[in-house]
């Protein structure tokens, strides 16, 4: 048999550089990533169920810190979105895979042994709510979050305001807004009317506050004022609920 020389070699080559290269590492540890507001609004809207792809697990918010449950698995390599629910008054974490956005079987059965063990729940259906007397639109429930303020900040300053059509309209919509969450008054101004709620806790933000409120404003068809009202009735910011 007769060699040509350097044939061997550049087959070699060739063959080297037909293979695929090897797959990338998957992470040893769970990447967390707060939700958009896109994705907020749909968690926080009647109905929401997670997609049948993912994993939704649903917790108590830890007084300090990070929770056992989210130890368990923060070094899973799993990617993950949370949040901070205000209805219901819990932590929100939705799953995607380690290897692709799809949760395999293997990785859901982790996940509810996981949840088992540290007392969370694996969300199956719609997202449970507290809902108003029309069974379908969603309660405004207090903030859960802690944030800092300035000293001086005192809960009776911060105020928001509901403004409506009509009397009747900003009664019913009252009848939304938790009172163990709010200091709820109705006025009547002439050809309108008014809702304002004080928050009972002086850890939210104004901007936290007008998200939680848009929907019921946008129910109503009216719209809400919040701020501080350190000097009269001075509204810092307002947006229309339509």
């Amino acid at each position: 048999m007769k060699w040509i020389p350097g044939l061997l070699g550049a087959t070699l080559l060739l063959g080297c550089a037909s293979q695929t290269p090897p797959p990338a590492p998957v992470p040893n540890y769970t990447t967390v990533q707060p939700m958009e507001y896109k994705q907020r609004k749909a968690v926080t809207s009647y109905g929401y169920e997670v997609p049948a792809d993912l994993v939704g697990v649903m917790e108590d918010w830890p007084q300090e810190g990070v929770s056992d449950f989210f130890k368990a698995v923060g070094k899973g390599g799993y990617r993950v979105n949370w949040t901070l629910l205000r209805n219901p008054a819990k932590a929100l974490y939705v799953f995607k895979g380690k290897k692709s956005d799809s949760v395999t079987a293997g990785e859901r059965r982790e996940f509810e042994a996981l949840a088992a063990q540290y007392k969370a729940t694996v969300l199956t259906g719609k997202l449970p709510m507290a809902l108003g007397p029309d069974g379908r639109t969603p309660m405004v429930m207090p903030s859960r979050t802690i944030v800092a303020t300035r000293p001086d900040d005192q809960r009776s300053d911060f105020r928001l305001t509901l403004a409506f059509s009509k009397l009747a309209v900003a009664q019913e919509a009252s009848k939304y807004i938790d009172r163990k969450g709010y200091s709820v008054t109705v006025r009547s101004n002439g050809d309108s009317a008014e809702v304002e709620a004080v928050p009972l806790t002086a850890d939210t933000t104004s901007s936290d506050e007008r998200e939680a409120f848009y929907p019921l404003a946008q129910r109503f068809k009216g719209e809400v004022w919040v701020g501080w009202t350190e000097t009269g009735p001075v509204a810092a910011d307002s947006a229309p609920g339509r």
